[in-house]
């Protein structure tokens, strides 16, 4: 449960300055509450630990659709804009300085489309 915890504080947590969009920031203070037992986990919090802790036991993630990053219903929010820089962030990129890949790839909505890329890339790396 321990180590639940800390990977759950471990994917909430930004670079000093960064700054999230009103909604998303609210989402973040929420998730820091859910880590920390002080709220019920909801279905992002829960998909984004699950994915924590396949990173934690060194398998890579990738996901292929559209808006994966920010998730069809804004449920994930695995990869943050700055409001001010324009720069990106992926908290699950970011749990350990060596971890395997963690590869988030939008695409548009065609399910022929993610399957011919997720073919492709599978036959040049598995």
């Amino acid at each position: 449960m321990k180590r639940l915890q800390e990977l759950g504080q471990q994917i909430n947590t930004v670079p000093t300055g960064f700054v999230m969009q009103k909604q998303v920031e609210k989402t973040y203070d929420d998730r820091r509450k859910m880590a920390a037992g002080a709220l019920p986990c909801n279905w992002g919090f829960a998909e984004t630990l699950a994915y924590a802790t396949l990173l934690d036991q060194n398998v890579g993630v990738r996901f292929t659709g559209q808006d994966v990053g920010r998730g069809t219903f804004s449920h994930r929010q695995a990869t943050l804009h700055d409001q001010k820089t324009g720069e990106s962030y992926t908290p699950l990129q970011h749990i350990a300085d060596e971890q395997p890949r963690f590869e988030l790839y939008d695409s548009f909505l065609s399910e022929e489309a993610v399957l011919a890329f997720e073919y492709g890339y599978a036959t040049t790396e598995p």
